[in-house]
């Protein structure tokens, strides 16, 4: 018997009688290896294998040229692999069991392989996807030529199919993977990692792959799970920055430019407007079509858990003005008429060649050249993740600097990356210790698809290598989490803070809104703790969820300011303090309207106007109630001018600034909301204002103190007493040294 040269691999699983489609391309290719003389064999591993597929490959039991080998693995990688093994040419070929090949395939790759001095793979110039009625998508495949755009290219998108020839020494240098835990791609992984071992990625010239997207493959059961690519060595933040270093790219109207330096923060960057590139990533149906090597995620609140038949119906203004989609090579098109002879699917008709899309994996560039951008903040992979909107002037933003102290406190060796998920100027960042690394990622993610932004997010994940992360009102956080169920679950432990509900006006209503649901719902399973700073939102959450109680954690916030004793007697400035974040939530028009009526007393309000419905010019309606500008912190505050601290707020945990106040020998009046009542226990440690909304109410308690109603010296002494029991720095570092392992 003469030695085998070539073997071809069809891996199957519950293709059923589709897999015969397959194995009538096959046998067209392989005539040619056998009219040029090669010896071939063929091995069909059935990994899996459901009764309808095994059934019909019963017919080729008496077939000599052809062996059935089944097994039960579960993944495809390793089903390569075992192939791989038993294969007795020098020569592999993989073909999944309901794709079909052009007559050319094999016998081009094979003479491609032979002249090569060097180790290579080989893949088709032309992938054909189909999926039945639906829009054909043409992919012509290049080759890896190791430009800085090809790396980019490389880091946004798989380059290559599943469908390749190598010789089998390749294959045992550099096996598939075995992917499991939320992680899959295993041909993405196979590509970059040939590439690492310096593996040149070849293509055989006028041969095509005709790609069935089918329901129940794999790869379509992975996307519907939302899996991810597992860490690469190649993608390692360290050597991008490194291979990249004093490089950045600018994002201005749809064109992409590289810049060097400090030239990056000359220029103003505004949202890409690439008409081809926008239409492609940001219709969910098309990107499940043309990208059969990344999965691009579900957008969280509208697309999450749609079934398979919801993406086969578009709408007529998704359909793309594009001059490419009508460009087809010759020889794409002689491929497509004869495929017909075996898949009537198949023919390029008039309107199917008008609704081609022509695909290429560099109109995903734009994922490349943001992790590029990120990976200018690398410093060392970190131990602990926070994932947050922002870092700027608020009460959450304090809550994160404090867990980072505390957590570099008990661990000196421990470095920290904190996560921006949305695109606003960070003022607070120079808080940031400096054993912080800040990923600005809400930056780069404005200028990608929603897919995009989810690829480009799970890269950085993956690769700062962290398992622990922390999620502080981060939207994009919460629903990441929950589309990646099984990473997560296998993953990673996942904390959470949560402090409040908010009650927004809907018309004569209100309505209660919050991280509680869909977001903290959804992936409350997956959630080690929900750390709080009250014991009032817990017990919302419970009664409200049937949330299994054990998983909060109270920590109330320690106060960075040392206790001031202040002289209280007879109130003589008629000064009032307010201080706080001028937004819809703090009711600053509350605070406009006790000034108009309290008119012998002044009101100074300090803080950042954080709502667009807000500026400087609403206070000028109030003689007596200023706005003294921003500040960046409590003590910049002269606090000794001041009789009282005034707080207004529709929702809140315990507010950092009434601990602030407390610390500063301030009395204060407060709205009874959300956890205010912990701290400010009415007529002990401050006055509480129960119909929080009423402007009567609080000029009532402020006109009681000034008529010596209150005994402000005991209520303020009881106050800082709290504060430094339960709100010190010892106490919240124990808590979380408990809670965080």
């Amino acid at each position: 018997m003469s030695k085998v040269e070539f073997s071809i691999v069809v891996t199957a699983h519950n293709e059923g009688i589709l897999l015969h489609k397959t194995l009538r391309s096959v046998f067209d290719a392989a005539k040619q290896l056998r009219d040029n003389g090669i010896k071939y064999e063929i091995i069909i591993h059935v990994d899996n294998g459901d009764r309808k597929t095994l059934d019909y490959l019963k017919r080729y039991r008496e077939d000599d040229g052809l062996s059935v080998i089944k097994n039960n693995f579960g993944d495809l990688g390793q089903s390569r692999n075992y192939a791989v093994k038993i294969a007795r040419g020098e020569f592999v070929s993989f073909l999944d069991g309901d794709d079909l090949i052009s007559p050319n395939w094999y016998l081009k790759s094979l003479k491609i392989l032979k002249a090569s001095s060097k180790a290579c793979v080989v893949h088709p110039e032309a992938v054909l996807t189909f999926q039945g009625n639906n829009r054909h998508v043409l992919t012509m495949q290049k080759e890896f030529e190791n430009t800085k755009e090809d790396f980019l290219t490389l880091i946004s998108a798989n380059r290559w199919g599943s469908v390749v020839t190598a010789k089998k020494e390749v294959f045992m240098k550099v096996p598939y993977m075995f992917m499991n835990n939320g992680y899959c791609y295993e041909d993405y992984a196979f590509n970059i990692q040939t590439l690492e071992q310096k593996i040149l990625h070849l293509i055989a010239p006028e041969t095509i792959l005709f790609y069935r997207r089918s329901k129940n493959s794999m790869l379509s059961c992975a996307n519907s799970e939302s899996l991810i690519l597992p860490m690469m060595k190649m993608f390692d933040l360290n050597k991008v920055k490194k291979k990249f270093e004093n490089e950045e790219y600018l994002f201005d109207d749809g064109l992409e430019e590289k810049i060097c330096g400090d030239t990056l923060e000359e220029k103003e960057r505004t949202f890409r407007d690439n008409i081809f590139y926008k239409k492609v990533r940001g219709n969910w149906f098309l990107n499940y079509l043309i990208t059969p090597f990344l999965r691009l995620a579900l957008e969280a609140k509208n697309r999450f858990g749609k079934s398979d038949d919801e993406f086969e119906v578009m709408d007529k203004t998704d359909k793309m003005e594009c001059e490419e989609v009508c460009t087809v090579s010759d020889f794409v098109l002689e491929a497509w008429k004869k495929i017909n002879r075996i898949e009537i699917q198949l023919y390029p008709k008039r309107e199917d060649l008008n609704e081609t899309l022509l695909y290429d994996a560099k109109d995903s560039i734009d994922i490349g050249k943001a992790y590029v951008n990120l990976s200018h903040s690398f410093t060392r992979n970190p131990d602990y993740v926070f994932i947050v909107p922002w870092v700027v002037m608020g009460g959450a933003d304090k809550v994160l600097i404090n867990y980072i102290k505390a957590l570099l406190k008990i661990h000196p060796d421990w470095h920290i990356a904190v996560i921006t998920t949305l695109s606003v100027e960070n003022r607070w960042a120079d808080r940031l210790p400096k054993m912080v690394d800040l990923y600005e990622f809400g930056d780069m993610a404005q200028y990608l698809s929603d897919g995009g932004a989810d690829v480009l997010f799970s890269l950085l994940i993956t690769q700062l290598g962290c398992k622990k992360l922390h999620i502080i009102n981060s939207e994009f956080g919460y629903s990441w989490v929950a589309r990646h169920n099984s990473l997560i679950k296998n993953n990673y432990d996942v904390n959470v803070s949560f402090f409040a509900e908010e009650r927004v006006v809907d018309g004569e209503d209100e309505r209660i809104v919050s991280f509680e649901n869909p977001y903290l719902f959804d992936i409350f399973g997956n959630v080690k703790n929900v750390f709080t700073d009250n014991k009032n939102i817990v017990k919302i959450l419970v009664d409200r969820n049937a949330f299994d109680e054990d998983k909060f954690k109270v920590h109330y916030q320690p106060v960075d300011f040392s206790i001031k004793k202040k002289k209280i007697k007879k109130m003589r400035s008629k000064k009032i303090l307010w201080a706080g974040r001028i937004d819809v939530v703090k009711m600053p028009e509350l605070v406009f309207e006790i000034g108009k009526k309290l008119d012998n007393v002044q009101i100074d309000m300090y803080g950042v106007i954080a709502n667009e419905c807000y500026n400087e010019q609403m206070f000028e309606g109030v003689k007596n109630v200023n706005y003294c500008g921003e500040y960046k912190s409590f003590d910049e505050i002269s606090t000794s001018e001041y009789d009282l601290f005034l707080y207004t707020s529709k929702n809140d945990g315990i507010p950092n600034t009434i601990l602030e106040a407390t610390a500063a020998g301030l009395p204060i009046i407060a709205s009874n909301d959300g956890g205010v009542s912990e701290f400010i226990i009415n007529n002990e440690t401050g006055i509480l204002v129960k119909n929080f909304t009423r402007p009567d109410e609080y000029i009532r308690a402020i006109c009681d103190v000034y008529d010596n109603k209150y005994n402000l010296e005991e209520m303020v002494d009881n106050a800082q007493k709290m504060l430094k029991k339960r709100h010190g720095w010892d106490e919240f570092i124990k808590l979380v040294k408990r809670d965080i392992k």
